[in-house]
């Protein structure tokens, strides 16, 4: 058995990898559900129920009993997910999940498709290991989906069940074991995608969910988790959450209005005018 492998059993046996029972729970009208947990802390190290920067959950180290250390921020928007990760002999994960009611809005009169993309594209870059005596990445999981949130409050639910995917709606990266005596990193993507048949008004909801495992490496996904819409010539949609897909008209303003038309009407004087 390699040096690598006998970390990696001792990990999986010290880090008790499974699912995450938060101790604190989302209330039952929450939009947003951010969960770090790990063998750093007991039950869950950390929770948010708010999107924006300044309302996730903040840039913290954790050192578990091992001697491990764990570096986590997180946050969402109504388009995005944030998220970095760093282990180093620390089992960590990340359950970020959200969902929002959109409404239809446009100048079609039928039915039609639309198709909600979700994707990632994250760095995992390899943390040293004082054990090994080199470069790391070990356990990097990135994973999305598109399905219903559940907003269950009830004690001891498990957060890998937040978002349940709708069928072929997941996709998970995953970054194959390595070590180097060099520093190395490896790009991570992932994406999925729904499509349903909505109606004109119609307003209906969607859930999202993005899962980061690692027990050795640095995963950072700060700025390359998004959603986004296909959608059909003349349609948008508005969301509960304020978010905006498509582009709505533009009104024009009642003054400019006015004020086209009376350059319009002198115009058309001056010409009568003229032919006099």
């Amino acid at each position: 058995m390699t040096i690598a492998h006998r970390i990696l059993a001792a990990c999986l046996t010290a880090c008790s990898l499974g699912p995450a029972f938060a101790a604190q729970l989302p209330s039952a009208d929450t939009m947003a559900w951010l969960v770090l947990h790990g063998n750093f802390c007991p039950g869950v190290c950390d929770t948010s129920d708010a999107f924006g920067p300044t309302q996730g959950i903040e840039r913290n180290t954790y050192t578990n009993p091992h001697g491990g250390t764990t570096t986590a921020e997180a946050w969402l928007s109504p388009t995005s997910a944030h998220a970095y990760l760093e282990a180093n002999n620390s089992q960590a994960v990340f359950d970020l999940s959200m969902r929002d009611v959109y409404t239809v809005h446009g100048s079609a009169t039928a039915p039609f498709s639309i198709t909600v993309h979700l994707s990632v594209d994250a760095l995992a870059e390899a943390v040293w290991s004082a054990r090994a005596k080199a470069y790391f990445l070990m356990y990097n999981y990135a994973t999305v989906k598109i399905g219903s949130f559940n907003n269950s409050t009830v004690p001891g639910f498990s957060e890998q069940f937040r978002v349940g995917a709708f069928p072929g709606a997941t996709a998970t990266y995953h970054v194959a074991e390595q070590t180097s005596p060099l520093a190395f990193s490896e790009v991570m993507h992932a994406q999925t995608s729904y499509t349903r048949t909505v109606a004109p008004d119609e307003t209906f909801e969607l859930g999202y969910g993005f899962n980061f495992q690692s027990i050795y490496g640095r995963i950072d996904a700060m700025h390359s988790a998004h959603l986004d819409f296909d959608l059909p010539p003349g349609v948008w949609l508005t969301s509960a959450n304020g978010a905006v897909f498509g582009t709505p008209p533009v009104p024009e303003p009642p003054a400019v209005a006015l004020m086209a038309a009376g350059v319009l009407g002198l115009l058309m004087t001056r010409r009568r005018a003229c032919r006099r």
